[in-house]
Order: C-alpha cells, then sequence, then structure tokens
C-alpha cells in the first residue's frame, strides 16, 4: 500500500442504514411553510393559503403527504370543482397554484426535504373555453345595454337636444342635397 494512503481511513462502505421518516402531514407543511422567514409573502397571500390548506387538510385528513400521487392531488380538485361548486378557472388560478407553491417549498433545502417530491407539480383541471366565451359575450352585452339606458335617460330628460341632434342633417334640411 501507498505510504501516502496509509494515513487516511479507510472508507467504511458497509450497508446503509435505511432512516425511517416520520409521517409528514398536510398541517405539518403547511405550519413549517408559515411559520418560515416570509421576505416575499404578503399576510393576505397566508391568510388565502390557510383556507385553501383547510380544505386540502380536511379532504386528506392526517394521510402522510409523501405517499399522495398526482392522482390525489386532482381527485382533491375535481371535488373542489363538483362538489363544493368551484370554477376549475379558480381552483387552477388559486387552489392549485398555493398547493403547488408550497409544496415545491416543502422539497426544499430549507424545508429540511419534508417532502420527497411535489404531487401537485402537474395537475390543472381544463377549463371550459365555452364558459369563458359565454361570459365575455355577457360582458359585452351588459356594457349595450348600459350604454342604452343612459341614452334612453337622455332621450327623456332633453328631448329637444336629442331630437334636434338626431334630425340635424338630413337629405330635406340640407342644402347640399337639393
Amino acid at each position: 500500500m501507498d505510504k501516502t494512503l496509509a494515513r487516511f481511513p479507510a472508507w467504511d462502505s458497509g450497508p446503509r442504514r435505511r432512516v425511517k421518516r416520520r409521517s409528514v402531514t398536510i398541517s405539518d407543511i403547511f405550519s413549517a411553510w408559515e411559520a418560515g422567514p416570509k421576505q416575499e409573502v404578503q399576510p393576505a397571500t397566508v391568510k388565502r393559503y390557510r383556507s385553501i390548506f383547510g380544505f386540502l387538510s380536511s379532504y386528506f385528513g392526517d394521510r402522510d403527504v409523501n405517499s399522495l400521487s398526482d392522482d390525489d392531488v386532482h381527485e382533491w380538485a375535481t371535488h373542489r370543482r363538483d362538489k363544493q361548486g368551484v370554477t376549475a378557472r379558480s381552483i387552477n388560478r388559486n387552489d392549485l397554484s398555493a398547493v403547488k407553491a408550497v409544496f415545491g417549498w416543502a422539497t426544499t433545502r430549507y424545508a429540511r426535504r419534508l417532502l420527497q417530491q411535489n404531487p401537485a407539480s402537474n395537475v390543472r383541471l381544463t377549463e371550459q373555453k365555452f364558459d369563458i366565451m359565454q361570459q365575455t359575450h355577457l360582458k359585452s352585452l351588459r356594457a349595450m345595454r348600459c350604454d342604452w339606458l343612459i341614452e334612453s335617460d337622455l332621450m327623456e330628460q332633453m328631448p329637444q337636444e336629442a331630437t334636434a341632434r338626431s334630425s340635424a342633417v338630413t337629405p330635406a334640411n340640407d342644402s347640399r342635397w337639393a
């Protein structure tokens, strides 16, 4: 054996012991996230996330978060849509984005890797385009109705000016048409 290597102890590559992790619940993860440093998180965001994680925790109970799959999170999201009446757009923008953010934080070193992977990272509900188009159409109809109501109110308040304005230039009273 080389004299330079003799100074260093031999590396023991014996059998590795598997460290048993304790069960981590959704409440544990949210409490750790809430207690962590909040340089970029507003108090209103924490309040909104607390509500969302309350729904999530009540759905899954004390189940270990590391046992959750993306199918489980998708099942929760469809439950929110079908049973609680929340729109898919709202679930995608609020609920799932909050769960993705906190679970993503739980996979980092700062969270001591409470989660091994983020089960919500690829979950998204399909939004119906028809509903969005219908809402846009209804908004434009409401705007047109408001314009009509304003115009009819003006007609009632000032009938002479309105009639004079509407009949100001016609072929009957314009000399250019003679």
